[in-house]
């Protein structure tokens, strides 16, 4: 391939994107869709799923905003992703407090070493979040 490999690479990486375009919305819109219990499909007219729809139009709006506003993606990804962090332990304390109740799981409740090792993830993340934090405040990180 030789002088033509950063053609090559280029062309696939933008294939790869546009392929990956619908097919993330179409997932965010399929979940959406799911958590509310509302018919949802590509097979389905518009009028017989309007919220599938609707989360589907707005996540392409969405992305098309940020192209036109020419905003970062490689920021944009990092500032998704603190923010996935973030929320990662306060999700993880959720799932301890949803599996450890008896009327929500009856007797399949989380067992001791379950909850040892989620109580061990919070932990980490925590940890993990305030080292990532305090790198940011002394400038030892981040973008």
């Amino acid at each position: 391939v030789g002088s033509f490999a950063k053609y090559l690479f280029a062309i696939g990486l933008i294939g790869a994107a546009l392929i990956a375009i619908p097919i993330m919305s179409a997932s965010s819109a399929y979940a959406v869709a799911d958590t509310f219990g509302w018919p949802a499909g590509l097979s389905e007219q518009p009028w017989q799923a309007e919220g599938f729809y609707i989360v589907l139009t707005a996540s392409l709006l969405v992305g098309l905003a940020f192209a036109l506003l020419r905003i970062d993606p490689i920021k944009l990804s990092f500032y998704a992703n603190v923010f996935t962090g973030v929320l990662a332990p306060i999700m993880v304390m959720y799932l301890i407090v949803i599996g450890n109740s008896r009327r929500i799981m009856g007797e399949h409740k989380l067992g001791w070493l379950t909850n040892f090792f989620l109580a061990v993830t919070v932990l980490v993340l925590v940890a993990g979040s305030v080292l990532f934090f305090y790198g940011l405040a002394t400038g030892q990180g981040g973008s």
